[in-house]
C-alpha cells in the first residue's frame, strides 16, 4: 500500500508541477505579447514624432528658401525702378506729356460718340414706344365696334 501511495504522490505531484508550469507560461505568454504590443505601439509613436520633426524641418527650410526668392526679386524690382526714376525722368516726364496731349481728343471723340448714342437710343425708344401706342389704340377701336 505504501508504494500505491508513494507512487500516487508522485504523480500528483508531476501533474501539479506541469498544471503549474503551463499555467505560468501562458501568463508569462499573454504579458510577452503585450510587452511586445506595447513595444511596437512606443516605436510607432516615436518613428511618427521623428517624421513630424523631419517634416517641420524641411518645411522650415522651405519658408526660408520662398522669403529668399522674393527678397531677391523685389530688390531686383527696387533697382529697376530706381533706374528709371533716376535715369529716365526727362523721359517718363515726356512721354506723360505727349499721351496727355494725344489722349485730349479721344476723350472729346469719346464725349461726342456717346452723346449720339445716347440722343440715337432715346429716338428708338421713342419711336417703338409711339408704334406700341398706336397698336394698342388701334385694337381697341377693333374691339368697341364688336362691343
Amino acid at each position: 500500500r505504501r508504494w500505491i501511495c508513494v507512487r500516487y504522490l508522485k504523480s500528483a505531484k508531476i501533474i501539479a508541477l506541469r498544471c503549474q508550469g503551463a499555467y505560468q507560461g501562458r501568463i508569462v505568454r499573454d504579458e510577452i505579447i503585450f510587452q511586445h504590443y506595447c513595444a511596437m505601439r512606443i516605436q510607432a509613436a516615436f518613428r511618427g514624432f521623428l517624421g513630424l520633426i523631419t517634416f517641420m524641418e524641411a518645411l522650415t527650410r522651405i519658408i526660408t528658401l520662398q522669403s529668399m526668392w522674393r527678397m531677391k526679386r523685389q530688390r531686383k524690382r527696387y533697382r529697376r525702378q530706381m533706374e528709371l526714376e533716376l535715369g529716365n525722368k526727362a523721359m517718363l516726364v515726356q512721354s506723360t506729356v505727349r499721351r496727355r496731349i494725344t489722349m485730349e481728343p479721344c476723350r472729346e471723340q469719346r464725349e461726342a460718340a456717346i452723346m449720339i448714342q445716347r440722343n440715337i437710343g432715346g429716338h428708338i425708344a421713342m419711336t417703338d414706344f409711339l408704334f406700341t401706342v398706336s397698336n394698342l389704340l388701334l385694337c381697341q377701336a377693333v374691339v368697341r365696334r364688336f362691343l
